[in-house]
């Protein structure tokens, strides 16, 4: 992404990049302050490129937060919409270590915890409080819908977790369609303009559950 941002005289850009691989960070922060990047720039934003100051560093993904937002569905009889019902939209994280579940993290909290087996998840725990590796946030309502968040502590994951997946599901109404403009976007904690993943509700059609990302 780009950002601008006024202060005065001074004009901010920022750059948020990509890389698979961390030795292939620092290449790429050396190509950020080219000084024909810096004069490209500069001419963007109609400024002497000699007031043009860039700066670039790398960072490690340290931890990833999921936002989800919707409103509640709306029923229709005869062509005529009725009142909205209560229902709730859920993220959650599964914790894989290659083909084997290591943990499922829903709006309960992790399953290792709760007490509830819900999956075949077994071999590691999240936890829970301040030192969690991956925390719900709980759903947060108002009077038409509600939200929540994930929040996944990569450095906090265990040597043996390769992946984690985020699935979407619909609670009562066992269809992700009749939510209303449901939002889902997954983003860095650090740099929350920097999004890494959004969704898109239509995509899932009148399914109950969906595997995001």
């Amino acid at each position: 992404h780009i950002r601008k941002k006024k202060g005065g005289d001074t004009m901010e850009v920022g750059f948020s990049v990509e890389v698979e691989h961390g030795r292939d960070a620092q290449d790429l922060t050396s190509r950020l302050t080219d000084p024909s990047l810096v004069k490209d720039i500069a001419k963007v934003l109609s400024m002497d490129s000699a007031c043009v100051s860039v700066e670039a560093k790398a960072k490690p993904l340290e931890e990833v937060l999921l936002s989800l937002g919707w409103t509640f569905p709306v029923s229709r009889v005869g062509g005529v919409a009725r009142q909205a019902r209560v229902d709730y939209l859920d993220g959650s994280c599964l914790v894989y270590s290659e083909e084997r579940l290591l943990e499922t993290i829903d709006y309960r909290g992790p399953q290792s915890i709760h007490g509830e087996r819900v999956s075949s998840a077994q071999g590691w725990s999240a936890g829970h409080g301040p030192s969690a590796a991956v925390v719900h946030s709980g759903d947060v309502m108002s009077a038409t819908g509600g939200n929540h968040g994930l929040q996944v502590r990569l450095s906090r994951l265990p040597q043996e977790a390769t992946d984690c997946i985020f699935t979407l599901s619909a609670y009562h109404s066992r269809d992700l369609s009749k939510f209303i403009s449901p939002s889902m976007t997954i983003f860095d904690a650090d740099c929350p303009e920097h999004v890494l993943s959004t969704y898109s509700v239509v995509d899932a059609g009148s399914a109950s559950a969906v595997v995001v990302c």
